[in-house]
Order: structure tokens, then C-alpha cells, then sequence
């Protein structure tokens, strides 16, 4: 692996998805594969919008728990983009490969 930037282990990929697109996707290897800088930028601010805490009144939620909710999507838009190899995201070594094109 160049740049000597270890993989995150599927787990942690999984777990910073799950806090970045929210309960709207079915997470998998699959769904991985098909993340790209785009779509992971575009969720990050889109998630951002929906938990800003400058919302809090609206949402009828703590202004302090908004604040951390916000820091966990940043941390894992973090981890995801340094996931990120030529536009995609590399997974662990081991996986099975993926399905060929119809």
C-alpha cells in the first residue's frame, strides 16, 4: 500500500457509514465497492445539514448532543476519505472479489 496509510478493517468502514449516510442504506461489501468521492462528499454535507447543532431548537435536541453527533459524522467522513484510493475506497486484503459485470 503506498503512502504507508493502513486500511481501516471492514468494521470501521461499516461503522463510519452507518454515522454518515444514516439509517437509509443497506450497509455491505458491496455497498463499500461502490462508494466514490462524490457521493461520500455530497453525505457528508448532507448529514451535516441534518445535525448542525445551529438546529437544535428546530429539531427539539440538546444543543450539546447535536455538537457530538456532528463531531462523529466529521470523524467519519475522516476515516472514510483517507479509505479512499484513486476515487474509491480500498478495502481490506482478503475479501472475496467482486461479482463481474453483467
Amino acid at each position: 500500500m503506498s503512502g504507508g496509510t493502513p486500511v481501516p478493517s471492514i468494521d470501521e468502514l461499516l461503522a463510519a457509514c452507518s454515522v454518515l449516510f444514516g439509517g437509509q442504506v443497506m450497509f455491505s461489501i458491496h455497498f463499500l465497492r461502490s462508494i466514490r468521492t462524490k457521493g461520500l462528499r455530497d453525505a457528508y454535507r448532507r448529514r451535516l445539514k441534518e445535525v448542525h447543532p445551529d438546529r437544535a431548537e428546530i429539531l427539539g435536541c440538546p444543543e450539546g448532543e447535536l455538537h457530538h453527533t456532528t463531531l462523529a459524522v466529521k470523524e467519519a467522513y475522516i476515516l472514510l476519505c483517507k479509505a479512499l484510493r484513486n476515487g474509491k475506497l480500498a478495502l481490506p486484503p482478503g475479501l472475496p472479489p467482486p461479482p463481474p459485470p453483467p
